[in-house]
């Protein structure tokens, strides 16, 4: 089954719960670094077992893979209009950089 599909059968709760999830480790990975980022410590921020993440993800590196794509996802749905409202290419890039950077003062745990 590919990823896409995996993706649309997942229930409304399921697609909460690894949200939640992934924000968890978002929050956790900033505030601890990567290397002491565990699934343990992850899982009691949000009040949840181990295996709880285990059932929603196959592992740290399946969650830290959702995490950057979260993280992105953020960024561009961020980002994207306010460089679409530009005319011209310098304004387009301006955009691009001035929103890439209040992005990250917004969002700094991203």
């Amino acid at each position: 089954m590919q990823q896409g599909d995996a993706a649309s059968e997942r229930t409304f709760i399921e697609t909460a719960r690894r949200a939640q999830i992934v924000a968890a480790a978002i929050d956790t990975i900033a505030e601890v670094g990567y290397a002491r980022a565990s699934l343990v410590r992850i899982a009691s921020r949000i009040g949840i077992s181990r295996g709880l993440i285990s059932y929603h993800f196959a592992g740290k590196d399946e969650l830290i893979k959702e995490v950057v794509h979260e993280v992105i996802e953020q960024g561009k749905a961020y980002m994207h209009p306010r460089m679409l409202a530009q005319s011209t290419g310098s304004g387009m890039l301006r955009a691009y950089i001035e929103s890439n950077l209040a992005f990250m003062r917004e969002h700094p745990n991203h």
